[in-house]
């Protein structure tokens, strides 16, 4: 196991970790006798920083852990990482729609049999996931990502080479705010996902409100911000403070300040509405 040293962040190496355990069950005792296990990396991803899912945001902590296994483990295994992307490609969302190609680019045009392939989603980890996981299933490759809620990759028997860092998956939002409305008699609520944000706020938004449309007698209403601009908040809060008391905002921590202080103006931050949210932390730049 590797020891972190004082003041280094945990969660730099944690991908990596995992990643070494678990390679020690996939590679042939042979190859260790050969000297140095290669294995080569891949993460997908896009270049356009619209979210903290991007490859310039996530590569760099990735770029780090890889010269401190290396360095660690020197002898044994030598890492290295492809960042597969796409210039056309914008967002999390279209990348969806063209991670299967990006991939078996990458994986037949190995020659190498000796080297130990994994698939690393260290940023972008929405439907994409579950179009890797046919291909690593099929060729017996790694694939480490940080969500697994998907049912299919929850399923060893039809995802037998994955392995999750998740904390969480949707059920548990879903559990949850599900308990929470029927504790406090929510009836009505008013679901606002800021889809110019990362996935996994639309994810938990669908969860939750899954959780709370199976309750009985309840309506759940949901708008959509669709761009990066406050004069899309004021109507959904115009027509929030007609319908319910309770909104549940999934979007990043800029947004919900805006959508905050939009509220006080309105004057409805009085007490008479409730707001659970989730968001990131707020950071002097106005980004999470």
């Amino acid at each position: 196991m590797i020891s972190v040293q004082r003041g280094t962040p945990p969660q730099r190496f944690s991908v990596q970790i995992v990643l070494i355990l678990s390679l020690i069950g996939l590679v042939a005792p042979s190859l260790i006798a050969d000297g140095p296990i290669q294995v080569e990396i891949a993460t997908i991803g896009h270049i356009y920083p619209e979210s903290m899912s991007c490859l310039p945001y996530v590569a760099p902590p990735q770029d780090l852990a890889k010269a401190y296994v290396n360095r660690r483990y020197q002898g044994i295994f030598n890492f290295t990482i492809t960042y597969i992307f796409d210039r056309t490609i914008p967002s999390c969302a279209a990348l969806a729609d063209h991670a299967v190609h990006l991939i078996t680019r990458w994986f037949y045009g190995h020659k190498d049999n000796n080297t130990v392939l994994a698939l690393i989603f260290a940023g972008c980890s929405g439907p994409e996931v579950v179009y890797m996981n046919q291909i690593a299933a099929a060729q017996n490759v790694l694939m480490i990502t940080h969500n697994n809620d998907h049912e299919v990759i929850r399923n060893k028997a039809l995802s037998p080479t994955f392995v999750s860092l998740a904390h969480y998956i949707s059920s548990d939002y879903k559990q949850f705010y599900k308990r929470i409305a029927e504790v406090y008699n929510w009836t009505s609520v008013y679901v606002v996902i800021d889809d110019t944000s990362v996935w996994v706020y639309t994810l938990t938004a669908w969860a939750a409100i899954e959780g709370i449309e199976s309750l009985p007698n309840r309506v759940v209403t949901v708008k959509h911000i669709l761009r990066n601009a406050s004069a899309e908040i004021a109507p959904i809060l115009d027509d929030f403070r007609t319908i319910s008391r309770v909104m549940l905002f999934c979007g990043r921590a800029e947004r919900l300040r805006t959508v905050l202080i939009q509220a006080s103006e309105l004057n409805m931050t009085n007490g008479e509405f409730v707001g659970p949210v989730m968001h990131g932390k707020i950071k002097q730049n106005g980004q999470n």
